[in-house]
């Protein structure tokens, strides 16, 4: 029988299936395949269990957006809020940098449209005067000093 997923990915999925040691996924790489096949072939125990790699702080790290990417239709969405929560702190340079192969382009455009959002809000929050930017802001006048 001719399988289209590798060996190393099925030796995942069978483990999250039969007692016995689960093999964690050492790479992204085999991470997102084995989650692919999981949700191809409605494994969903397995994708449970893929889905708590998901807020492994190494993988958040480094493949921010592809998470975000495969957790954003999830329920519930902690997955990919976590994910979210580092793509607002990167650079937008870094954030594009990364390996797009497997993000549709979607993930992207909705990233980009809540990082415009959020910064919107935080410059409303700050005052709609930019020449107020860097003064303090004093309470007691509820608004900047003279």
């Amino acid at each position: 029988m001719e399988l289209s997923e590798s060996g190393d990915v099925l030796k995942t999925l069978l483990s999250f299936i039969y007692p016995g040691p689960r093999t964690r996924p050492g790479s992204w790489e085999l991470l997102s395949a084995s989650y692919h096949a999981a949700e191809k072939y409605k494994i969903q125990c397995v994708i449970d269990s893929l889905r708590g790699y998901f807020a492994s702080p190494a993988f958040l790290a480094s493949h921010a957006l592809a998470i975000y990417s495969l957790a954003r239709g999830l329920q519930p969405d902690d997955e990919a809020q976590n994910a979210m929560d580092i793509l607002y702190s990167l650079d937008l340079d870094v954030l594009i940098s990364e390996d797009m192969s497997g993000i549709p382009a979607d993930g992207l455009a909705a990233v980009l449209k809540a990082r415009e959002v959020r910064a919107a809000l935080i410059i409303k929050r700050l005052g709609t005067n930019s020449t107020d930017f860097g003064r303090p802001y004093c309470s007691a006048v509820k608004g900047q000093p003279a």
